[in-house]
């Protein structure tokens, strides 16, 4: 299985398990874990399993290999984050999807 192939199917793992909720869901701590970057604190406080833990881990080490290699990894799983983001906005019934979207991780250098 070639290294592309390999993220792809880790990404598809790491959206399959990703817990329903959205900010107004969250409990104070949690929101203050998410808020300050401490993703591993914030998915235990949810209620993720170690395994799920560590497929998070190994994606964010595939995520800083590419970036290493000179590629941009969001490119590589657009289709997969594009789907992903669908489902999510169409259970967005407060409209507050950006508060409790990954995206903003790398803004606030989790991820370099």
């Amino acid at each position: 299985m070639s290294w592309i192939a390999a993220f792809r199917e880790l990404t598809a793992k790491v959206i399959a398990g990703e817990k329903p909720g959205f900010w107004s869901d969250w409990t104070e701590r949690e929101r203050a874990l998410y808020t300050a970057g401490d993703w591993e604190a914030f998915s235990r406080s949810r209620g993720y399993s170690e395994e799920h833990i560590e497929q998070y881990a190994a994606w964010r080490r595939m995520i800083v290999k590419a970036k290493g290699l000179g590629l941009n990894p969001f490119e590589l799983i657009a289709d997969l984050a594009t789907e992903a983001a669908l489902r999510n906005i169409a259970l967005d019934k407060r409209g507050e999807i950006l508060k409790s979207s990954h995206a903003p991780f790398e803004a606030r250098g989790a991820i370099s």
